[in-house]
């Protein structure tokens, strides 16, 4: 039996990195009592995954994680178990049984919808259509295989300005990684110098998750609510 769990990671808690989160995912299991399934092999591990790193600092309202079970549990029960051995900051909102045919979630995530506010700057409106009508927008990644760049514009499906301090913007997963933050940054230095020269000190931002999503037959869909 799998279940897919949908769960909100806010407060302190977006401080809790990817690893640390699946560490206290394993301990509340054991703590719960809940009858996960474990791999084969020297070293079982409870089988289960979280469809999608945060970046670290960021919040979410819509995370997914699925989750083998050794028999049969009501999505209810294990739903307000796992709350009963976890901090609040990490909410969990809901549990269904997941279809057989249905992909693992880390499997089918294609998209993620992010909302990101800019406290001290009220320029939203300015800093997407800049976006949007810029020739091109090309962001430098660093990692240790060296230094890329990367065209925004190939990555962002969607912006648009919800209020004059915030944006939403739906970022694909099914190809090169971008970070919202990264985003956010590519949009502030968009501004031109008056419109930045009106946010007050250091311009910064917040960042939530807001959706994950799947595709299915051509449409993006919840990926808590996702069939295949």
């Amino acid at each position: 039996m799998r279940i897919r769990v949908l769960f909100a990671k806010t407060g302190d808690a977006r401080y809790i990195s990817h690893l640390d989160l699946c560490r206290t995912f394993e301990r509340a299991f054991r703590r719960g009592r809940i009858p996960v399934a474990y791999s084969q092999g020297f070293n079982p591990k409870p089988r289960f995954s979280v469809a999608s790193a945060l970046m670290l600092g960021a919040e979410s309202l819509a995370e997914v994680m699925d989750v083998h079970l050794e028999r049969p549990v009501d999505p209810g029960e294990f739903a307000r178990t796992l709350q009963s051995v976890l901090v609040p900051e990490i909410r969990i909102e809901r549990a269904r049984v997941l279809e057989q045919r249905a992909r693992d979630c880390a499997q089918a995530v294609v998209a993620a919808r992010y909302v990101i506010k800019f406290p001290s700057c009220n320029a939203a409106p300015v800093m997407v259509e800049r976006f949007l009508h810029a020739p091109s927008v090309m962001i430098e990644k660093t990692s240790k295989g060296g230094t890329r760049t990367l065209e925004a514009r190939n990555v962002v499906m969607e912006a648009r300005a919800l209020s004059p301090d915030e944006v939403t913007v739906l970022i694909d997963l099914s190809g090169p990684s971008l970070k919202p933050s990264e985003v956010a940054s590519a949009m502030l230095g968009l501004l031109p110098e008056d419109a930045l020269a009106a946010c007050p000190g250091e311009p910064a931002f917040h960042i939530c998750r807001t959706a994950l999503l799947a595709r299915e037959r051509g449409a993006l869909v919840p990926l808590f609510w996702a069939t295949t």
